[in-house]
């Protein structure tokens, strides 16, 4: 079904249980109306709110030339056109590449108004090759935005790959708000007709994560 207003389409290999996939469901949660969810399919598909559109595609999981240089960017440009999407939010590297070519195929069909690309850097990839070194290049080169999670992940990807990093690149933690993330904690005190269950849940600190 067509959408009267732009929307953000969120692209990710699957939705299974990660932070990358669970700060995509908290994006949708801040604007469901205007968010739609491409991916394999997972398990945290039920934690996506009701209004937002989730489009599903095996292939978007696949890292193949032809799927990431033809069979996503076709998906991706049908969307976009179906679904007035502004946005393509790229959640990794092949699907960035994807996305950009997609803006290609929409220009070349003369489809308007050309939804922009925006990456968002993730992880501390590998560029002991080449080749691996020339994906991270094309990611760079696909965004018309960028967003890095941490200051740390900034940092050093802008000492691997310097001018080809977009200047304007913006910085935004991932988390979550603190009424959403623990409700108060009122009226549970521990007693012996009622006891309390106490759970520890152990996290790991990373400066990549924003923890500064």
């Amino acid at each position: 079904m067509c959408r009267p207003t732009p929307a953000v389409l969120h692209l990710l290999p699957s939705l299974h249980v990660g932070g990358v996939e669970r700060g995509v469901i908290d994006l949708c949660t801040g604007s469901p109306d205007l968010s739609l969810v491409a991916s394999s399919g997972g398990a945290l598909e039920p934690s996506l709110p009701a209004q937002c559109t989730l489009l599903q595609a095996r292939t978007l999981a696949w890292r193949g030339p032809a799927s990431v240089l033809l069979i996503n960017p076709v998906l991706l440009a049908l969307w976009s056109r179906r679904h007035r999407v502004e946005i393509l939010h790229a959640h990794s590297r092949a699907l960035a590449v994807s996305a950009r070519m997609a803006r290609l195929l929409c220009w070349a069909l003369g489809l308007r108004p050309l939804p922009r690309v925006v990456v968002t850097w993730h992880g501390y990839y590998d560029t002991s090759s080449l080749f691996k070194r020339a994906v991270c290049r094309a990611v760079l080169g696909a965004a018309d935005a960028l967003v890095f999670p941490s200051e740390a992940m900034a940092q050093h990807v802008v000492g691997r790959f310097g001018h080809l990093v977009r200047s304007d690149f913006s910085l935004i933690h991932r988390g979550v708000a603190p009424p959403v993330e623990a409700p108060a904690a009122a009226g549970t005190t521990c007693t012996p007709e009622h006891p309390t269950i106490r759970l520890l849940l152990p996290g790991r600190l990373s400066r990549s994560k924003g923890h500064d």
